[in-house]
């Protein structure tokens, strides 16, 4: 065990942090009644996500999960637009047990714009 020793004002901001994390709009329960978002993104070595939602009050979305991994040696050679989709695959496998009967429709966010054709792809 290293024991690190340290001043008031360094256990001040840790105390602030802890504080911090523990407040609103760090992360709330999820409202099955209320509309999801999930927001969904890549990068050459991880994909991540937020499952976010709607406020009663009409003010900004607030986060109720967040996702992220590595990916693996196979999954880093997939092109952008596949590690975006496997973002979004990824998140929706995740919070399964939200997303899947919700009540509204998930509105999905991503920043590439490639993957817009989806919407309007043929069957």
């Amino acid at each position: 065990i290293t024991i690190w020793p340290h001043c008031s004002h360094e256990q001040q901001a840790f105390q602030a942090l802890t504080d911090a994390f523990m407040t609103e709009p760090i992360l709330k329960h999820p409202d099955p009644l209320r509309p999801f978002v999930v927001e969904a993104d890549a990068l050459d070595i991880a994909v991540g996500a937020v499952l976010l939602q709607t406020r009663q009050d009409g003010g900004p979305l607030f986060p109720c999960a967040y996702y992220s991994r590595k990916l693996n040696p196979s999954e880093c050679n997939y092109t952008i637009w596949e590690k975006e989709l496997l973002a979004i695959k990824s998140a929706f496998e995740t919070w399964r047990h939200h997303l899947e009967g919700a009540r509204h429709q998930v509105e999905v966010r991503t920043d590439h714009k490639n993957l817009e054709f989806l919407r309007t792809a043929r069957k």
